[in-house]
């Protein structure tokens, strides 16, 4: 290699493949460590510092018809003490909630959902909108609609950190960068064909 083609391949080091650093190296391992995050809330139910993220209530309840995303819903439940005592007052909600003696965590279990973690998954709506977007050469993860961001603030609030990576998603992330912008340096002052390196 003349010293001609070497300033050449260091001078393309920036441009690399696409023209974009960041799409050719932060944003491939971006999109694989919001998957490893969605992984580990959904099929784990772990935290961001690898514990449990916690238990689903079991405090009673009266659900309704709309609160159910499977199926299982059963009109009907414990009678309020005003009506077992006097026998009257048959309350017109009746027929349009479901009592609930295990709560929240019933809900679930009727509907056929995990109830031995606390995945967060529940119409599934939360973790879809957790996305990763390129801007310029940074990578960002984030809720895409307003809705999620509200149910994060109460999720974290009642759980603690759950959507941040832990300690090894972070290391993962970093050494798949250093290993793609390693690779692509080495490759482009060498003058091999990066375009295969990558795809």
């Amino acid at each position: 290699m003349t010293p001609e083609q070497y300033n050449e391949n260091l001078t393309k080091l920036y441009g690399l493949v696409s023209g974009d650093l960041a799409k050719d190296t932060i944003y491939p391992a971006a999109i694989e460590l919001l998957a490893s995050i969605k992984f580990r809330i959904r099929e784990l139910g772990k935290n961001s510092a690898g514990g449990n993220i916690g238990n689903y209530s079991t405090k009673p309840m009266y659900a309704s018809r709309s609160q159910f995303v499977k199926g299982g819903f059963k009109a009907g439940g414990k009678a309020t003490h005003e009506q077992r005592f006097f026998g009257l007052k048959t309350v017109k909600s009746a027929n349009k909630t479901m009592y609930l003696a295990e709560g929240y965590k019933e809900l679930r279990d009727v509907q056929g959902l995990r109830t031995d973690i606390v995945n967060l998954a529940y119409r599934g709506d939360l973790l879809a909108s957790y996305q990763s977007q390129k801007i310029g050469q940074y990578v960002i993860l984030g809720f895409t609609t307003e809705l999620s961001v509200l149910k994060r603030g109460g999720l974290e609030k009642k759980y603690g950190d759950v959507f941040h990576a832990t300690p090894e998603e972070k290391e993962k992330y970093i050494a798949k960068v250093n290993f793609s912008m390693a690779r692509i340096t080495r490759n482009t002052i060498a003058g091999i064909n990066v375009t295969a390196e990558i795809d």
